[in-house]
């Protein structure tokens, strides 16, 4: 018992980003064996641990972990190292990681790491944390690269890697969005209706978001004035045309269009009429342009 006390306290953190990060090999096990090792060595006591399965991305569970641990650090003032396998467990840029080092220091928590031994001097440990942080934020802005560059020949193919839009789902093709018939046709007749003119689009709007409210039950309901917003971006979006979007471009859709090409030009003037309307007779947006002269030919209040 009295070597125990004697031991200085810390806490460990272990995290991978997904179970395929090292094939064949159990990595979090390995780095809990790796810290156990290290701390017996040094005579440190890890008084508690965290095993994250998560990125290190701001706003992940490991940020959320990471906090925690402060917290924890704040309240339990004999604790004086965080010990990880590596520092990129910490985060993987330069910016977040120097962030989080001076918020553990302010509670008296050094980061060490099981490849620099404890009495390394300050200078050697300090080019280390930055040759490892460096390393996997090159490596991060690699990836990220990557990724955008696929994405890119994906949308250019006519697939659109995203979530769909409302009115569409996925499809057993990764990309390739097909009609909701659920909601698919009924949005249609709204919209071409609003196309041609014999719906206003304040009742076309309402509609929708009606349409929204019943049928996406996992989606956040739109509401109140922002069903506006909702029906503005449904008109204006290319999407809804046949057409994806990459780098400011348009390219042509494998889904189906839920308009024509001719359609959707009818609607983008809709929307423009229907702004210039809405900012000389809204009581908010009069008062930035009082001497608006736009005079509606039709009144969308009725």
């Amino acid at each position: 018992m009295m070597k125990e006390n004697n031991k200085t306290k810390a806490i460990a953190f272990c995290r991978i980003a997904s179970v395929q990060q090292l094939p064949n090999e159990d990595y979090l096990q390995k780095q809990t064996e790796n810290i156990q090792k290290f701390a017996t060595e040094n005579n440190v006591q890890v008084t508690r641990w965290w095993h994250i399965l998560a990125s290190g991305k701001k706003n992940s569970r490991s940020y959320q972990a990471l906090t925690e641990m402060l917290d924890f650090c704040k309240k339990h003032r004999d604790c004086k190292y965080l010990i990880v396998d590596s520092y990129d467990r910490i985060a993987r840029t330069i910016a977040e990681y120097y962030w989080w080092k001076v918020e553990f220091e302010r509670v008296g928590i050094t980061f060490l790491s099981t490849g620099r031994p404890l009495e390394d001097n300050a200078d050697k440990t300090t080019f280390d944390e930055l040759i490892n942080i460096y390393r996997i934020e090159n490596f991060s802005e690699q990836r990220n690269q990557y990724i955008k560059t696929k994405m890119a020949a994906k949308v250019k193919a006519g697939y659109y890697p995203h979530a769909p839009h409302f009115g569409y789902k996925t499809s057993r093709t990764p990309g390739l969005h097909v009609p909701d018939l659920a909601i698919w046709e009924d949005l249609q007749k709204i919209v071409r209706s609003m196309s041609t003119g014999k719906l206003p689009i304040k009742e076309g709007s309402k509609l929708i978001s009606e349409l929204h409210n019943s049928k996406c039950v996992t989606t956040r309901k739109v509401g109140g004035r922002s069903y506006t917003y909702h029906t503005m971006k449904i008109l204006t979006d290319p999407y809804y045309a046949g057409f994806v979007k990459c780098d400011d471009e348009l390219y042509r859709g494998l889904h189906k269009p839920l308009v024509t090409h001719k359609e959707w030009e009818a609607l983008g003037m809709l929307v423009e009429y229907y702004k210039k309307y809405h900012r000389q007779y809204c009581p908010v947006c009069s008062e930035l342009a009082p001497n608006n002269s736009f005079t509606p030919e039709v009144d969308f209040r009725k």
